[in-house]
């Protein structure tokens, strides 16, 4: 059987590569190897009497990056890289029982591949890195066995599953921008600062980034594509009149340099980030607020990116060595994959998982992708309707409730959203929810409720690696919420300092009374420096209690002297 896979694997690549005469000698070069150190490894790679490999993949990106960094139209910095990456995987035992899904994982191993395509080399780096994986996956594989021998699982899913096969030739193509380019972007963008003493610190970041995928396995899986996506980001610092640190980022992206923005709407991200900041100088504190709370437009899409993305993939508790770990492991477990026909929603609202689109509305949307990292096919999925959740995403980990893939494994901890639909039905136009709002802040007998209309997350400040460091986020999920008002029943709207959810529970999301008619389109990477992305796009949602409370700046000494584009200075 390994023979006749390794036969028809190769028959696979061949035509693959036959397919690609337009392509560089260089990739052909990649392939034959990937192709013969798989087929090598299929035949003879066995430790003494363990099993040897029954699943091997191998997936190569191969990518480059450019950014520049400008403050007040100044050149601060400049980066750009260019490399190739390895990712291993091999699983021992079979589709029932292998060494996967295991406390410890340890199936796959990385490895950096040369960029210059040395046949010997790339055979040398492959050989590596799948003995590597191999020789983990024995001995995960017999300690997974020794615990499943000490213990009682019920049910348990096999660790595989069974899939139709693949081929996938992306047809579009990205090469990162010239560093000229990215460079303009920035120093126009870091213009708009300037005339702002009140700011003590800002920069304007550009960065551009493309990558080419291959991915093969030994089940004839076969895909390659290009990727790649243009940054923008702003980001701006300054103290309140009594000292509290106020910094703040916006980013926007596209999937290349010409498809962002044209420079005056950037430079609006600028202006826009400055009067928030300038405004929080003089802004009301608020220490602690438990009421309706209005999450307006970005913030909605935000909050949702945090708090319900990663409860939306299920994936197998893993197997533990000791009954403590075990217990350990399903307390953390997803609570998601215990609602499945559960009420997890209002009643209006739906909930829908569609990668395989690519634009909403006129704008491309980011989480379009057609392959995951498993090969697999992307697939449009109904998660939540009429606000009972009715199926999770997957990988090809199966589980109790699912055993086929969504083509849903982005390289996280579990499976995750691509392009994420929020709909609602009955909204309510904008002024009509926050006249909502205020009923409900008069039935908690509160003088005003919070419209918040911005969070500041991590991923504002992907693209400003040295910004994002200064940021310092908490941990467990914490969000600042940047743009926050408070509603009068006059319509008054009062700026308050940055604030934070407090004490947020899945349940709460049942606490949602209305969602406005219009939505917001949210683009969020799923990791530094990745071009792979979720797209979040929602309406507006009314919770009718949320808990708040200060962000808690730190508060130095304020600067002896004004900034010296102070008038006068």
């Amino acid at each position: 059987m390994r023979t006749f896979k390794s036969f028809a694997l190769g028959l696979i690549v061949l035509s693959v590569a036959a397919n690609l005469q337009a392509q560089s000698d260089d990739e052909d070069t990649l392939l034959r190897a990937l192709q013969d150190e798989m087929d090598r490894s299929l035949a003879e790679l066995q430790l003494d009497e363990e099993p040897p490999p029954y699943f091997i993949s191998y997936r190569v990106v191969e990518s480059s990056s450019v950014a520049a960094t400008y403050t007040l139209g100044a050149h601060n910095r400049s980066n750009g890289s260019r490399g190739r990456s390895l990712l291993v995987a091999v699983r021992v035992g079979s589709k029932e029982l292998d060494n996967t899904n295991f406390q410890f994982g340890g199936f796959t191993a990385s490895r950096g591949l040369p960029l210059t395509n040395s046949y010997e080399e790339l055979r040398r780096s492959i050989w590596m890195a799948t003995d590597s994986a191999y020789k983990q996956a024995v001995s995960n594989l017999s300690s997974k066995r020794s615990a499943l021998e000490s213990q009682t699982i019920e049910d348990r899913p096999k660790d595989f599953s069974d899939e139709e096969k693949y081929t996938w030739m992306g047809e579009e193509s990205f090469s990162v921008a010239n560093s000229n380019e990215v460079s303009a972007i920035a120093r126009e963008l870091s213009t708009s600062f300037l005339g702002q003493p009140d700011l003590f610190v800002s920069s304007a970041t550009a960065s551009s980034r493309a990558s080419t995928t291959l991915y093969l396995d030994s089940e004839g899986n076969f895909n390659r594509y290009e990727n790649g996506h243009c940054s923008a980001t702003v980001f701006a610092k300054t103290q309140s009149t009594d000292g509290a640190e106020l910094q703040d980022a916006t980013t926007t992206y596209a999937r290349k340099c010409s498809d962002l923005p044209d420079s005056d709407s950037l430079k609006q991200l600028g202006l826009d980030l400055a009067d928030r900041l300038i405004a929080l100088r003089n802004a009301e504190s608020l220490d602690n607020y438990n009421g309706p709370v209005l999450l307006a437009d970005k913030a909605a899409a935000q909050f949702l990116g945090l708090q319900l993305l990663g409860l939306l993939g299920a994936s197998p508790i893993p197997v533990a060595s000791n009954p403590t770990m075990a217990q350990s492991l399903r307390r953390n477990a997803n609570p998601f994959m215990d609602k499945l026909n559960a009420r997890v929603f209002p009643r209006f609202i739906d909930v829908v998982n569609d990668p395989t689109l690519t634009e909403f509305e006129g704008k491309a949307l980011l989480g379009n992708y057609h392959v995951d990292m498993d090969g697999m096919p992307s697939r449009r999925t109904e998660l939540v309707a009429n606000g009972m959740l009715r199926a999770l995403l997957t990988g090809r980990a199966p589980t109790k409730s699912s055993d086929m893939s969504t083509g849903s494994n982005r390289g996280l901890r579990s499976p995750y959203p691509g392009n994420l639909f929020v709909e609602a039905r009955d909204a309510l136009e904008d002024d009509e929810l926050r006249t909502e709002l205020r009923a409900y802040a008069q039935d908690y007998g509160l003088e005003f409720a919070l419209v918040v209309r911005k969070f500041s997350t991590r991923q504002d400040f992907f693209s400003d690696p040295v910004a994002a460091a200064s940021v310092g986020f908490g941990g467990g999920g914490v969000m600042t919420a940047f743009d926050v008002v408070k509603l009068y029943e006059d319509g008054r709207e009062v700026p308050v300092r940055p604030m934070s959810v407090s004490n947020f529970v899945v349940s709460f999301f049942k606490d949602i009374v209305a969602a406005s008619t219009g939505r917001t389109h949210y683009d969020m990477p799923l990791s530094v420096g990745s071009s792979s992305f979720a797209s979040i796009i929602t309406p507006s949602l009314l919770f009718e209690d949320l808990s708040m409370r200060s962000a808690g700046e730190a508060k130095p000494k304020l600067p002896l002297f004004p900034h010296p584009l102070a008038a006068g200075q």
